[in-house]
């Protein structure tokens, strides 16, 4: 095991988001399909959450007015 795989390792336990550059253990950039699951988890959570206030305020505002 050489220094430039166990940097990588020590970056991706401190950065996960270098995952987003696609650096793998290797050093090869490759595009990370952990990294794309992530992020359309996150953005998915985000709309849900997005549309829950939207229908929220809606409610309040058409009982107010």
């Amino acid at each position: 095991m050489d220094n430039t795989v166990l940097s990588h390792n020590i970056l991706y336990y401190r950065y996960p988001l270098l995952l987003l550059g696609g650096i793998m253990k290797d050093g090869t950039k490759v595009f990370s399909v952990y990294f794309a699951v992530v992020f359309l988890f996150l953005l998915a959570l985000t709309l849900l959450w997005a549309a829950a206030v939207a229908y929220a305020t809606y409610n309040i505002l058409t009982r107010v007015l």
